[in-house]
């Protein structure tokens, strides 16, 4: 069973309409508001300590932090050695995913964004719309990411474990 079905997907809506409202805008402005990284870990710590809660298990808190770490550090060494080439609203975008999904989800969303949106970098570049040195917004991506975990997060965790050699 997915994340999105049951009583998760309570704890999650306000996940959804952060990720489509911050694509949205980086598609429009190419930056990711501070204000919905923000909110969105504000409320990403208020759900897990309502799971925490509602389930008797404490160890949501302890995701919450994890995925943050998980999601976010990768994004800032990315950040740090492409000089100007990733913006800092994508590092705080997704270390907000990853307080929301934990270290597992979050990770595995990190991995879906990187892989489409480096194949559509690709597709511009083999259509001649853009260079390689060509910069595109990359926070639909990361909403992309997250949101396919949330619906597929089985399928993904059995793809990556298949490829990877991960035991299930």
């Amino acid at each position: 069973m997915t994340k999105a079905l049951g009583i998760d997907a309570f704890f999650l809506l306000p996940f959804t309409a952060l990720v489509i409202s911050a694509a949205v805008i980086d598609i429009r402005t190419r930056k990711i508001p501070d204000g919905i990284a923000f909110t969105g870990l504000a409320l990403a710590v208020a759900t897990n300590l309502a799971r925490s809660f509602v389930y008797s298990d404490y160890s949501y808190i302890v995701n919450c932090a994890a995925g943050m770490v998980a999601g976010g550090l990768p994004l800032y060494l990315a950040a740090l050695l492409s000089r100007n080439g990733m913006g800092m609203g994508d590092v705080k975008f997704m270390a907000m995913i990853g307080s929301f999904l934990g270290p597992r989800c979050g990770l595995e969303a990190l991995f879906t964004a990187v892989l489409a949106g480096g194949l559509y970098g690709a597709a511009l570049i083999v259509i001649k719309k853009r260079s390689v040195k060509s910069a595109f917004a990359f926070g639909p991506f990361l909403a992309f990411g997250g949101l396919t975990v949330v619906f597929f997060d089985g399928f993904i965790h059995l793809v990556l474990a298949a490829v990877y050699h991960i035991p299930v």
